[in-house]
């Protein structure tokens, strides 16, 4: 059973004994009270056992077929020997009509034991640069009626 599931039993043992109410243990549970009723139901037919997801310990329905698997492992290891991933993908959908995507190739390669024919490169650092100077950017005039920088001519 899993972390969410441990909890059910006992809470529907207590609505059984009438200790709490259907919308508390719906609360508790975080989930319906049409659905209370049915995991009341589940649990009076199986127990405990019966509140365990049914789909638990089942294989996908989106799983490749055995068959399919086998013969893209027996390619990878012989005519596309050395290919990465993405290109081994798009070789089996054009050569040998299998449409696979790049995941499963993937996970049907380390399966295998065999490694990446290249390992992924770490990201590169992004230095920033300072912006450049730009036609009709702003320029920063002093407004000051004081003249700097030159000598004034004055009388005599």
């Amino acid at each position: 059973m899993s972390r969410k599931e441990v909890i059910r039993p006992g809470l529907l043992r207590a609505l059984a004994k009438g200790q709490v109410t259907t919308r508390q243990v719906a609360r508790a549970l975080r989930v319906t009270v049409r659905h209370v009723y049915r995991l009341q139901q589940r649990f009076a037919e199986g127990g405990a056992g019966g509140l365990v997801h049914r789909g638990r310990g089942r294989p996908s329905a989106r799983r490749l077929a055995p068959a399919v698997r086998e013969r893209v492992a027996a390619l990878i290891g012989t005519v596309y020997d050395g290919l990465n991933d993405c290109h081994l993908t798009e070789k089996l959908h054009e050569v040998e009509g299998l449409r696979l995507c790049r995941e499963s190739v993937r996970r049907i390669r380390q399966r295998l034991g065999r490694p990446a024919t290249q390992p992924r490169r770490p990201p590169r650092h992004r230095r920033r640069r300072p912006p450049a100077a730009r036609a009709g950017s702003l320029l920063l005039l002093d407004g000051s009626p004081a003249r700097t920088g030159s000598r004034r001519a004055g009388p005599g």
